[in-house]
């Protein structure tokens, strides 16, 4: 469901998980997730090469 993009708040009620503890516990990553996270950073990265920029 977290791959789907439906917000936590509503996978904790479709699956009946009372804390967000118990919903991290089931919310496996996979390499899918690692890469993109990477990808992201490396946009992150090449968007404000010296971090992103304060008012």
């Amino acid at each position: 469901m977290r791959l789907a993009g439906i917000d936590q708040s509503v996978r904790m009620k479709i699956s009946g998980r009372k804390t967000a503890s118990m919903e991290a516990r089931y919310n496996i990553l996979d390499d899918a997730d690692l890469k993109d996270a990477a990808t992201k950073m490396t946009q992150e990265d090449e968007q404000f090469p010296y971090g992103p920029e304060v008012g």
